[in-house]
């Protein structure tokens, strides 16, 4: 009998996991697609490397380092940045992964001339481009693989670990914001990623307003239910808010995120939901929820989400969306405008 069991819960863990695989795929598909909510506006690029690397610092294995070097006041690019943090997040990921033992990942920034990329890309029309060069010191690639790695579905790790589309869907970002992207790689030597973005001059007259955020402001001392099945993601995201100030539990998926609200509802003060979740969506948990406490105030996350859906659940209660990839600056102000709305 036990036997069965245990079979049966291998069997249930598998499916579950399959189920898991394919929702992000359908997310990814969306990306590719271009059906997700664009938004293009003025981005320092250095700050959103920062931002992230802030994250990254939390979750990535101690024997992997991150060296920066980013060329200062750097123009503004115009840009959905939901995106290019998905752009940006992707690269780094796939460098962690080529370093199984630990290595070095090196960013840098600094500004092209038009006519130097114009020389790499016969239709590249934009007098300056803002290069973003990453540098890994990982197991590199050779010619066969280096010439598909922009492929749909190509992908180099084993069955159930990617699913090829993660380097489209960049590919296809940065394509979509007018720029470029390439990739020099050797065995055993690395492999570096080089993006160019053109230079947005409506941008560069808001730098001095979109630079002064104080983050200060954006701090707290509240009790918040992080729901996120992405450990990465679940990581960097509870650091970022503990460094704020604010107190987190986690939940990985949608039957621990109402067992953790029943536990701990006198002390939460706000729930951040991913919708995509095994186990338990995220909108049924969030019904479970609200049957415990119809007051409940709750932030949903999602790469996607169809407008009509989203207009509809704001009707509900849902207090305010936000879009990952994870943007840091734009998590606390939707956290703190959320939890003083009732506040006189």
């Amino acid at each position: 009998m036990m036997c069965f069991q245990s079979k049966l819960e291998k069997i249930i863990e598998i499916n579950s996991n399959a189920v898991k695989r394919g929702s992000k795929l359908v997310q990814q598909i969306l990306t590719f697609a271009r059906k997700t909510e664009v938004q293009f506006i003025p981005l320092n690029l250095n700050i959103i490397i920062q931002d992230l690397i802030k994250m990254l610092d939390e979750t990535f294995p101690r024997t992997i380092r991150i060296v920066l070097n980013l060329t200062p006041q750097l123009p503004y690019i115009s840009g959905d940045q939901s995106q290019i943090n998905q752009v940006l997040m992707n690269l780094c990921v796939n460098s962690r992964d080529a370093m199984p033992e630990g290595g070095t990942i090196s960013i840098s920034t600094c500004v092209a001339m038009g006519w130097d990329v114009k020389k790499k890309y016969s239709d590249a029309n934009s007098d300056c481009y803002i290069q973003i060069t990453i540098t890994d010191t990982g197991h590199g690639m050779d010619e066969n693989i280096r010439h598909r790695i922009f492929e749909p579905f190509f992908t180099t790790k084993e069955s159930g670990k990617g699913t090829g589309l993660g380097l489209a869907v960049v590919y296809g970002i940065i394509s979509y914001h007018r720029g470029y992207i390439d990739v020099a790689s050797d065995i055993g030597v690395g492999t570096t990623f080089s993006i160019y973005l053109p230079v947005s001059l409506d941008g560069q007259i808001q730098i001095e307003q979109s630079d002064e955020i104080d983050i200060e402001l954006l701090k707290g001392t509240e009790t918040l239910l992080v729901v996120e099945d992405e450990e990465v993601l679940l990581q960097s995201f509870s650091a970022l808010l503990t460094n704020s100030g604010y107190n987190v539990i986690q939940a990985k998926d949608g039957y621990e995120a109402v067992e953790s609200y029943k536990k701990n509802k006198k002390d939460i003060d706000l729930v951040i939901m991913d919708i995509e979740l095994p186990k338990l969506n995220g909108w049924d948990a969030l019904a479970q929820m609200k049957i415990e406490d119809n007051e409940l105030k709750a932030i949903i996350s999602s790469g996607y989400l169809d407008p009509k859906i989203k207009s509809e659940k704001m009707v509900e209660g849902i207090c305010d969306f936000i879009h990952k990839p994870y943007d840091p600056p734009l998590i606390l102000k939707s956290i703190r405008k959320v939890l003083d709305a009732n506040k006189s």
